[in-house]
């Protein structure tokens, strides 16, 4: 992967388009994660996207059942 991700990112998901959501293990406790994006360089600041990982989750989770609600439980 170029740029190389830093080594205090966790990797969590890859969006698709080579973005990563990580945890940021720098922090002490729950670590938050991130959205890091390879064309900004490895020396960006990745955004915060939530506070911890079950925040995340359960954002990612809400959102995959109201899109599976919209579609009627159908694959399109």
């Amino acid at each position: 992967m170029r740029p190389a991700l830093p080594r205090h990112l966790i990797p969590l998901m890859n969006d698709g388009g080579d973005n990563l959501y990580c945890l940021d293990s720098r922090r002490e406790g729950e670590p938050p994660v991130v959205f890091w994006d390879p064309t900004a360089g490895e020396t960006q600041e990745p955004a915060q996207v939530a506070s911890d990982f079950m925040a995340w989750l359960t954002e990612r989770v809400e959102r995959e059942l109201a899109e599976e609600g919209q579609t009627g439980g159908q694959d399109t």
